[in-house]
């Protein structure tokens, strides 16, 4: 029963902190984005 629960908490770790990685690299991508837009097509 320790074990599972240990695999659980590693999984939940696991699923949670990606989409915050990602969300973070895809507003800095976005902003990236935006910027070179702007800077080529102003």
């Amino acid at each position: 029963m320790v074990e599972s629960s240990n695999m659980i908490n590693q999984n939940e770790r696991v699923q949670l902190n990606p989409p915050s990685l990602l969300g973070s690299l895809r507003k800095g991508f976005d902003a990236i984005a935006n910027h070179v837009f702007i800077y080529y097509f102003q």
